[in-house]
């Protein structure tokens, strides 16, 4: 579990996609302790077709070029059967953008992942489960770009095992409001409430299921 481990093992837990940015990790990985390590995983699509995601090769040379490599993994792909087990393992699961749309419509599903599997999360402010992980003390966030914010983030979980595995029981926590009967269940109230749906046009339906269906919501 989170906190266990003599070595500090943080995961970036999602792909390594154009559009995101792992190199600000590495950035941050040099100015930690020497028992900090990075796992990014997704560095290759299993699909023996795909092309090499060229981002895998840059987070490759910057690690080397900051002379981390020896604290740095790449992992292609992790199988679904091993997933929770594995992800469950690290103190810290992080990811970061550099800003803009992308982040602003996004829902990071990696990260209530981790969450729900009580792992905290460190990623860029902006991003809707970012920003309430941070917001439900179930994680940090930091500006884009900012290495030194990130670093002396986890300096202080590193020094600070107790407020890591508290955050660890924060994510948990509000990742179980995401659990899918959780979801579903206003859709289970409505077919309740009215019976199996039939496909008819809107126009046709009574004025107040015509508003239900607009506003999503019950009205009494």
């Amino acid at each position: 579990s989170p906190g266990q481990s003599s070595t500090f093992r943080i995961v970036w837990p999602g792909g390594l996609w154009d559009w995101l940015d792992p190199l600000v990790a590495l950035e941050a990985l040099a100015r930690l302790p020497a028992d900090v390590t990075i796992e990014f995983w997704g560095a290759q699509n299993p699909d023996p077709n795909a092309p090499r995601m060229t981002l895998a090769a840059r987070v490759e040379e910057r690690a080397r070029a900051l002379d981390v490599a020896d604290r740095t993994r790449l992992i292609g792909w992790i199988p679904a059967r091993d997933f929770d087990a594995t992800l469950a393992g690290f103190d810290l699961a992080i990811t970061f953008d550099d800003g803009g749309e992308e982040p602003a419509l996004a829902f990071r599903t990696r990260l209530l992942h981790a969450m729900a599997l009580g792992v905290p999360v460190l990623a860029t402010r902006g991003e809707f489960v970012a920003d309430l992980a941070a917001a439900r003390g179930a994680g940090w966030t930091v500006d884009p770009r900012d290495a030194d914010a990130i670093a002396s983030t986890i300096t202080r979980l590193h020094d600070d095992r107790g407020a890591l595995r508290q955050a660890g029981q924060a994510a948990r926590e509000l990742a179980a409001a995401f659990d899918y009967p959780r979801l579903v269940e206003p859709l289970a109230d409505w077919i309740d409430d009215d019976g199996m749906p039939r496909r008819v046009r809107p126009a046709q339906l009574p004025l107040q299921q015509r508003l239900r269906r607009v506003l999503g919501q019950r009205l009494h």
